[in-house]
């Protein structure tokens, strides 16, 4: 009876030892799983911070590519007021060379009308000096003609000059309104349906997400800076470094696919309507303004706004 009691407590304390440990391994693995959940967001924390890292050594490069083309016109523009400062001197040289000339043609006149005031006319020195007056004439005709050649070189340099330093305005406006111009975003929601309900959280592979409604504002120390220019918002996949195509709603152009939606800013706030059909892929979105000049997309420095991390949308 005894030995049955003892077996009895030690099965009892096997028991117990053996849930003690059934509970060790379950906090074990609950320990594990959240440190495998916190190593995932230090992953994704750090390629966040080595994406705005890349991305923001891109917008410094390109800023310095417009400040080293300002550089390039403004010593072009240099060479060519040195040469404008030549071409002035020269000018001024010939214009004095025709004045001089002009003024030894009329002594040499004056010098043979003397002559014929005489009782004795001495034809022999009126023909010297009627021969010294065409030689006069010809060099002065030659520097009237260097004179309108450089004053028509000069015009062309002052063009250029002009054309130039048309350039150099034209960037530093596009440098300031690229630094300076404030992109304020007030509200960005995902829609499965144009008009349906609001996502909060999405998956990869997800269809959807087809529709986003973006509105913002664009600020700027020189509100006149951005009135009537062009602009093109962008939605980016991060985890694929790849624009989402927008989906054109145009009768004209059913179904073309853009890169980006153009908008013309006229001081409202900015409403428009991402349309993307695709799977999304990634957990990872942002959104880029871009001021458009020509054919080159210029980024806003202030104009990047990641509204989707980890598949949930930020709340604004």
């Amino acid at each position: 009876m005894k030995t049955s009691f003892i077996a009895f407590g030690v099965a009892l304390i096997l028991m117990g030892l053996g849930a003690f440990g059934v509970i060790q391994t379950d906090e074990l693995k609950h320990h594990k799983k959240i440190l495998e959940e916190k190593d995932v967001e230090i992953t994704a924390l750090n390629q966040l911070i080595d994406d705005e890292m890349e991305r923001s050594t891109e917008l410094e490069n390109r800023n310095q590519v417009l400040e080293d083309s300002i550089v390039e016109l403004n010593i072009i523009i240099y060479d060519l007021k040195l040469q404008l400062e030549k071409k002035n001197k020269r000018i001024s040289y010939l214009e004095g060379k025709i004045k001089r000339r002009n003024i030894a043609i009329q002594d040499l006149k004056d010098q043979i009308t003397g002559l014929y005031r005489k009782q004795s006319l001495d034809k022999g020195t009126i023909e010297k000096l009627e021969q010294d007056i065409i030689l006069l004439k010809k060099e002065r005709e030659v520097a009237q003609q260097q004179q309108h050649e450089v004053i028509a070189e000069k015009k062309a340099t002052q063009a250029e000059i002009r054309d130039y330093q048309d350039n150099v305005n034209e960037m530093q406006v596009l440098t300031d309104i690229s630094e300076n111009t404030t992109v304020s975003f007030t509200n960005i929601t995902g829609r499965k349906f144009k008009n349906g309900r609001k996502i909060k959280k999405m998956r990869k592979n997800m269809n959807g997400w087809q529709y986003t409604d973006i509105s913002f504002k664009l600020s700027h120390p020189n509100h006149l800076a951005l009135l009537d220019k062009q602009f093109l918002l962008k939605v980016y996949d991060l985890d694929n470094e790849m624009v989402l195509t927008y989906l054109e709603e145009n009768p004209q152009f059913p179904n073309r696919n853009l890169k980006g939606i153009p908008f013309k800013f006229d001081g409202n706030t900015i409403e428009l309507t991402y349309c993307n059909m695709q799977k999304k892929k990634s957990e990872n979105y942002e959104i880029r303004v871009f001021l458009i000049h020509g054919t080159e997309e210029i980024a806003l420095d202030k104009g990047i706004f990641p509204f989707i991390k980890n598949g949930k949308f930020i709340s604004m």
